[in-house]
């Protein structure tokens, strides 16, 4: 792919620290894809939730820079719906909630000192802490559903 397309909003990054950070991941999933087992035949530092999930997602669709961007896309659209979820279930306030997520987005994408895409380097993306919501939404949930 092209790379300035791809990845337009990071002229400031080499093209080999870009896919440096991007390989990281699609390695681990292509070879997923292929054949190779996970943490045996294939190797990934952040687990192996980070690459099973994603290789499924690939399988049926293709594999490729721009296909991986907009999965990170839509997973961190996703993470900050759960986050909602958990800050809706401790705070018990829709608007104190929403003003919360929108806090935590600004400091995430509106970052003064960085001025690069936060999605353009995936292992500080929800993509390696996206699993951590839906275990605080389940240990919120399992005192409700024990019998009383």
């Amino acid at each position: 792919p092209n790379f300035r397309v791809t990845y337009g909003s990071l002229a400031s990054y080499s093209e080999y620290e870009q896919f440096l950070h991007h390989n990281i991941f699609l390695g681990a999933i292509n070879e997923i894809i292929h054949g190779k087992l996970p943490l045996i035949d294939t190797f990934h530092p952040y687990g192996i939730l980070i690459v099973i999930l994603p290789a499924v997602v690939f399988k049926l669709f293709s594999l490729s820079y721009v296909n991986f961007y907009i999965y990170l896309t839509a997973l961190h659209l996703i993470y900050y719906f759960l986050l909602y979820l958990l800050l809706r279930n401790l705070i018990n306030s829709r608007f104190y909630s929403f003003v919360a997520v929108l806090f935590i987005a600004r400091i995430v994408f509106l970052k003064p000192w960085a001025n690069h895409d936060p999605l353009a380097i995936p292992s500080i993306t929800s993509l390696r802490f996206f699993w951590d919501i839906p275990l605080f939404l389940a240990l919120i949930r399992l005192p409700k559903l024990a019998p009383q």
